[in-house]
């Protein structure tokens, strides 16, 4: 209901914080068969997704673009309630549910942008690098990079998240190396 509210009564500018370029990216990528189209700016994956929302009309599509961004999000929030119950109770998992979406997902899931989908799986690669930095097993690191993956194809902003990961796992090895010898 929150989100159908803020579809219909905020953001309603196409053309406002590149919501148009994003509709042009995903129209022109309405043939491709991976995520293949960028400005040299704005990252593919994003637009790739929003092509199945594709339609003639720029305003319909607008708001098709938005409801699919926002049905994304709470596909993502029903399924980390689902997750997370094993380790939380009920209070604590409204509260983190209702935290995540009208703190930002479903905020942000009413932009025609690619900010949802960069911060859903940049969540769940952290989830995946914390379980490595623990001594996780080896198909962890697959799955690992295909979400850094895709998270750097909704958005170039994965830099800064590599470089911690890389500076923690260096850390753990030099550690786990120093107390072997030790």
């Amino acid at each position: 209901i929150s989100a159908a509210v803020t579809i219909r009564h905020s953001n309603q500018d196409p053309v406002a914080s590149d919501q148009g370029a994003e509709m042009w990216l995903a129209a022109t990528a309405r043939d491709d068969f991976f995520p293949q189209r960028t400005d040299g700016v704005r990252h593919p994956l994003w637009s790739w997704i929003a092509r199945f929302a594709y339609t003639e009309g720029k305003q319909e599509f607008f708001e098709r673009g938005k409801w699919l961004n926002t049905l994304i999000c709470i596909a993502f929030l029903i399924g980390l309630g689902v997750a997370v119950t094993r380790w939380l109770d009920p209070v604590a998992t409204a509260n983190l549910l209702l935290l995540s979406s009208l703190g930002i997902l479903l905020v942000r899931g009413t932009y025609f942008q690619p900010e949802p989908l960069y911060y859903i799986l940049l969540f769940l690669a952290a989830v995946l690098a914390w379980r490595i930095l623990q001594g996780g097993p080896l198909w962890l690191y697959t799955g690992f990079g295909i979400l850094c993956g895709l998270a750097f194809l909704s958005k170039p902003s994965l830099l800064p998240f590599l470089i911690a990961f890389c500076l923690a796992f260096c850390l753990r090895a030099f550690l786990a190396l120093r107390s072997g010898y030790a």
